[in-house]
């Protein structure tokens, strides 16, 4: 894993561990036992790991077929990411890499 990409999931987890105000859980997640979204920040999954795993959880609880085809094309796009991780790893500059996005 990349340095940069490290720090961001530090980042995200020392966010996920601040205190939270209430906030309404919808049934679609928090019927689980681990809320997706915890079950993520727990286990430093990146963005477009926790999108899938929330799209196919909340799926049969909330938009169906909708929700899996929101989460469809997000493994691609996770296999992307890495796919740029390892040009930066291999010495391209992150702006040029990632800048080819926008």
């Amino acid at each position: 894993m990349h340095k940069a990409e490290a720090a961001g999931r530090e980042a995200a987890l020392k966010l996920s561990q601040a205190p939270i105000p209430k906030v309404v859980h919808p049934s679609h997640y928090s019927r689980f036992v681990i809320e997706p979204v915890t079950f993520c920040a727990a286990n430093n999954l990146s963005f477009h790991q926790s999108n899938v795993i929330k799209y196919v959880c909340r799926a049969e609880f909330k938009n169906g077929r909708e929700d899996l085809q929101k989460g469809h094309p997000v493994p691609e796009m996770e296999i992307e990411s890495m796919a740029r991780w390892e040009r930066v790893a291999a010495g391209e500059s992150p702006q040029d890499v990632w800048k080819e996005s926008l």
